[in-house]
């Protein structure tokens, strides 16, 4: 009995300075975990221009000069491939091919910006842009916002001014009603129904002239008052 007892006493003072013993987690070094979020700026959310963390961990370049050429053609390879999908409306089979001309030549001039930092890759090994492509990021996301613009308001308007022959070119005048131009005479006589949000605003009417009082009786100096 008196075995048992002082095993049960051995027992309760072990669990007791285990207890009492620091979780050793607390000591632990820190260490950050690298997967992605969901929060990432990747290549879908500049696709969707959702909102973003540059999270991206890129190692630095051996060769910065080369890692800067490698960039700018990273960046007109997205081009292509994205291009196409803000070039057209949920709706439609295919994008629209001015739209798609415009805004691939807009990313081409933009990649060439993304090629002046060579310092890192423009993406990690998780398809991650990081904090030093934050300039090259928001350029791209410019030019597909442009052209998500250009699917939904401009480009059925420069369709129709195309195929009526008003415009020589589509792409350009995707570009000239997208930043705020309005048509002539030709698209209110030929497109006046596709291009009606780029109808001149019509001139206001003349104010009505107002109405001059009515002619009062000549005044009387003699101080005599008269029969009206």
């Amino acid at each position: 009995m008196r075995v048992h007892q002082l095993l049960g006493v051995a027992l309760l003072c072990a669990a007791r300075a285990g207890a009492q013993q620091p979780d050793p987690r607390l000591f632990a070094p820190p260490s950050a975990d690298a997967t992605p979020t969901a929060f990432a700026c990747t290549v879908e959310t500049l696709a969707a221009g959702k909102d973003c963390v540059f999270e991206g961990q890129a190692l630095a370049a051996a060769d910065p000069v080369r890692q800067a050429q490698e960039n700018g053609k990273t960046a007109a390879a997205l081009g292509n491939q994205l291009c196409g999908r803000a070039s057209r409306l949920a709706t439609q089979a295919r994008a629209d091919a001015a739209v798609l001309a415009a805004c691939q030549r807009s990313f081409v001039e933009k990649a060439g910006g993304c090629a002046a930092d060579g310092s890192a890759p423009l993406l990690d090994a998780e398809g991650r842009f990081g904090a030093g492509a934050r300039a090259c990021y928001a350029a791209m996301s410019e030019v597909l916002a442009r052209a998500r613009f250009m699917a939904a308001a401009t480009g059925g308007c420069c369709r129709c001014l195309t195929s009526a022959g008003c415009v020589k070119s589509g792409e350009q005048c995707n570009r000239s009603l997208s930043a705020g131009a309005t048509g002539g005479a030709c698209l209110e006589q030929r497109c006046g129904e596709a291009c009606r949000a780029f109808l001149p605003e019509p001139s206001a009417p003349p104010p009505a002239p107002r109405a001059s009082p009515a002619a009062l009786p000549p005044l009387d100096r003699s101080g005599e008052p008269r029969n009206l």
